[in-house]
């Protein structure tokens, strides 16, 4: 049986809307989907089937010495190809549209196992996320207790949702240091990201 592009598009438009996400309404803040390669946002009805964020090909994420984690599930992005056929009635050539797909994968769901240990900042980083979690105690608290988890090797970072903040020091008491802190992280994890700034 031929795969049907236009079943696969539908289906994915149907799974957002049961979901109760409306894929064409504007969002508050505009994020994009776009190629981690070449930057270059996808456009169309691929707009609707991607979340906002970065994509790369199997190809692209093999070249870059990375590996899509176990059990991801790609996304598909549809384009037009024309293609020339003849009349059959004129004889002459036409072009037709025709509708393909591949394959895409979010780059947060990508691993570099080829980094070469944890940078000297991102390991000062990780060391004053320890410290907070042991100064802020009990396992209810903050940072630990509320269940938030960052390992660099893997580039993972686990943000429980704010009703785990409880304990001795609540979400509202320590929401500005740790998004100081978070921002801190994600700006030295893009210096330190092998050709980011390339």
């Amino acid at each position: 049986m031929a795969i049907n592009i236009y079943e696969m598009v539908t289906q994915k438009i149907i799974e957002q809307l049961e979901k109760g996400v409306v894929p064409w309404r504007k969002p508050w803040v505009n994020f994009t989907a776009v190629n981690w390669v070449t930057q270059k946002p996808y456009r169309g009805i691929n707009t609707l089937l991607l979340d906002g964020g970065e994509y790369a090909t199997f190809k692209q994420i093999q070249q870059a010495g990375g590996k899509v984690k176990k059990g991801e599930k790609g996304h598909i992005v549809v384009f037009w190809k024309w293609v020339e056929k003849e009349d059959e009635e004129t004889g002459e050539i036409i072009k037709i549209p025709f509708l393909r797909y591949y394959k895409v994968f979010e780059i947060v769901t990508v691993i570099f196992p080829n980094r070469k240990g944890i940078p000297e900042e991102l390991l000062k980083i990780q060391n004053e996320w320890k410290e907070k979690a042991e100064k802020y105690g009990d396992i209810g608290s903050c940072v630990i207790g509320a269940g938030f988890k960052f390992n660099y090797e893997g580039v993972e970072y686990f943000m429980p949702p704010v009703s785990k903040w409880q304990g001795s020091l609540s979400w509202e008491h320590c929401k500005d240091e740790i998004e100081a802190m978070l921002l801190n992280i994600g700006a030295t994890n893009i210096h330190y990201e092998p050709g980011m700034l390339d």
